[in-house]
Formats: C-alpha cells, sequence, structure tokens
C-alpha cells in the first residue's frame, strides 16, 4: 500500500510555537497570581494574626497586579479585644481603607529600586508605650533590646566587634517621586494617657537614597489632641552629612494634656499656646 501524497503530515515542531507557549504559559502565571493573590495572602497573613491575638476583618483584600507590580491593599482590619483606654468601642487596632504602592521593576537593571506609587487614605492605627513594652497596631515590639554595632566616632558608619569601620558596597538607589498618606488618625497612648493624632496629609516627596547620596522633602498637616500642627522639611544628605531644613509650626496647644512626661521641656511650654520653629540642623 502506497501512501497518498496529497496528505501532508502536520508538523508538530514549529519553531514559532515555543516563543507563542512560553509566553502562554506567562500571562497564564500572572493572571493566577492576580486572582489567587487575595486568597494566599489573607490565609498566611491570619496565621501569624493568630500568634498575636488579632483577627483579620473579613472584607479585607490584599491584591498584587504582577503586570503592573502593584499592590492593592482596601479595607485592612485588624482587631482585638475590646480596650477602654481607645476610643474605637470595636477593639480595632489597625485598618486601612486603601494603599496602592506600584514599583518598576524593569529599574533594578539599573541597580534603582522605583517607587512609582504609594498612596495611603484612610490610616487608623494605635499605639501603645508601656514600660518595656511597644505596641503598633497589635503588634508587640520590646522596648529592651541590644545592639551589636555602633556609630564610629566621626559619623561615617558603623564599626564591628573590633572597632574598625564596616563598608557598604551595596549599589541599589532608592527612587520615589511621592508618598501621600491622607484623612488618617492614630491613638497614642502614653503612660495610660490618650493622644489622638489626626493626619490631614503628609507628603514625602523626591526622594533619593543611596550609600553617598540622601535627599528628601515632607510636608506635614495634623492636629494633635485639637492643637493645629504644620511642618515642612528638607534633607540634602551626602555620605550621611548635610542639611535639615525644618519649619514647624503648632497653635491652640493644650500643655495639661501632657504634663504626664514629667518633661522640663514640657513644662518650660505651659505658657506657649502658638510656636513657631524655623531650624536648620547640621549633621
Amino acid at each position: 500500500m502506497t501512501s497518498d501524497p496529497t496528505i501532508k503530515k502536520p508538523n508538530v515542531n514549529k519553531k514559532g510555537d515555543h516563543p507563542f507557549l512560553a509566553t502562554v504559559l506567562i500571562v497564564g502565571l500572572y493572571i493566577s497570581i492576580w486572582v489567587l493573590s487575595p486568597y494566599v495572602a489573607n490565609h498566611f497573613l491570619s496565621q501569624y494574626l493568630e500568634t498575636q491575638l488579632l483577627e483579620l476583618g473579613a472584607g479585607s483584600s490584599i491584591r498584587y497586579n504582577p503586570f503592573l507590580s502593584r499592590l492593592s491593599i482596601k479595607e485592612l482590619a485588624l482587631s482585638r479585644a475590646a480596650d477602654p483606654l481607645v476610643s474605637d468601642s470595636s477593639g480595632k487596632v489597625f485598618h486601612i481603607s486603601e494603599l496602592t504602592v506600584e514599583i518598576a521593576l524593569h529599574r533594578l537593571f539599573f541597580d534603582q529600586l522605583s517607587v512609582t506609587e504609594f498612596a495611603i487614605d484612610g490610616l487608623y492605627m494605635t499605639i501603645n508605650k508601656d514600660t518595656d513594652l511597644l505596641n503598633v497596631g497589635g503588634i508587640n515590639i520590646p522596648l529592651e533590646h541590644k545592639v551589636d554595632s555602633h556609630i564610629d566616632s566621626e559619623g561615617l558608619g558603623l564599626l564591628d566587634s573590633e572597632g574598625n569601620a564596616e563598608s557598604s558596597n551595596s549599589p541599589l538607589q532608592f527612587v520615589m517621586s511621592k508618598m501621600k498618606l491622607i484623612n488618617s488618625r492614630i491613638d497614642i497612648i502614653e503612660q495610660g494617657q490618650l493622644h489622638q493624632l489626626h493626619l490631614t496629609d503628609v507628603s514625602i516627596n523626591e526622594v533619593n537614597a543611596s550609600e553617598t547620596k540622601q535627599d528628601l522633602a515632607v510636608t506635614l498637616i495634623a492636629d494633635l489632641d485639637g492643637a493645629e500642627v504644620i511642618l515642612s522639611a528638607v534633607a540634602d544628605m551626602h555620605g550621611g552629612l548635610g542639611e535639615i531644613n525644618v519649619e514647624a509650626e503648632l497653635s491652640d496647644v493644650d500643655v495639661n494634656k501632657f504634663t504626664h512626661l514629667s518633661s522640663p521641656y514640657v513644662e518650660k511650654a505651659v505658657s506657649y499656646t502658638h510656636l513657631t520653629l524655623p531650624t536648620i540642623y547640621s549633621v
């Protein structure tokens, strides 16, 4: 029996199929990460929070988009047993209405970690400080710790155990054009006294940090226990040395709310209800 020459056998080894299949696999993997990331993140985060006696809110969403290298968090809430010192009777210790972080991963090829978007809206957090323990957002942080390394006398680096200066060879540069925090509140409990810090607008701009140069600008509009706080700061550092220009304005300060700190600075400030501080720090 002879085969019909008009019938052509399919060619299953076409070279053009390999790039196409690789693209399909990568796209499929990225879609899987994007779809499954909320479930995976909630699972592992809930396991950790159980060790801290915290619960993750049912409506919390943590999603990673690998196509844009974007992390999106919505309605993330942590709660524990109600604390009578905190005004929120629901026992909530941490909440974010919305957070977005986007990174330009391709810049890593040029030794640069570039954050193209960083925005937080509706942050709520409790900070409770005792004698030997600091609780931030429900997470306990011991205050007693041992530091193995220290800054050398010239302030140029760290010293190792033998007193020799340590050098860092990391070429990585951190760049962030703008970080925005709005509509937020922090409840600070210091020695049983509650202080409420309302953050109307916090901006960190033009961050450029490397081993040799560190620049950033900060602006803050806030309200601390009814006192208006306006602050702006610009840092221009080279190798850890340089200038930090700070301008701060406080008005309507009720210093009686801070007398429990027993600080000579607080006692000296009793007569002030409005304070403006233009300052330049050289380090």
